[in-house]
């Protein structure tokens, strides 16, 4: 009788945990772009720049930011405007490490704001306004 007392709060103790079920919701995975973009953002954040410059072609329809990292990593923003027409804007990032071309794909919006803080933070004025109006072309800024 005496191990009955004791087993029956064991009993109920166990009966009650058993009852419970965590429910757990799922999570959407990223898709490749989204995941692509958060990698670039983070990597863009934890990076520090040791050199930058800029340079125009000669009919100053292109117009390229350089950007050295600490991490010996080479980013090249080239803006190149339409000299017909001058409303049409194309942009364009080229990354590259050890002197190699590693990717060339259109300038996101987040590139395209560094670039101008560059710019700006370089005391690059004529720059910092030409590369403002031409993301602001190219629809990559407000």
């Amino acid at each position: 009788m005496k191990t009955l007392k004791l087993l029956f709060p064991l009993l109920l103790l166990s009966a009650c945990q058993a009852g419970q079920s965590r429910v757990m919701t799922p999570v959407a995975p990223f898709n490749a772009p989204q995941r692509a973009l958060t990698a670039q953002t983070q990597n863009a954040s934890t990076r520090g720049l040791t050199k930058s410059e800029f340079s125009y072609s000669g009919d100053k329809t292109e117009l390229t930011v350089i950007m050295i990292h600490d991490t010996g990593e080479t980013t090249e923003t080239k803006t190149i405007r339409n000299p017909l027409s001058g409303g049409k804007v194309s942009a364009e990032t080229t990354v590259k490490r050890n002197g190699s071309v590693v990717s060339k794909r259109a300038t996101s919006p987040a590139e395209a704001e560094l670039s101008i803080k560059v710019a700006a933070n370089n005391g690059w004025q004529d720059v910092y306004r030409d590369l403002k109006t031409r993301y602001q072309l190219a629809g990559l800024i407000s």
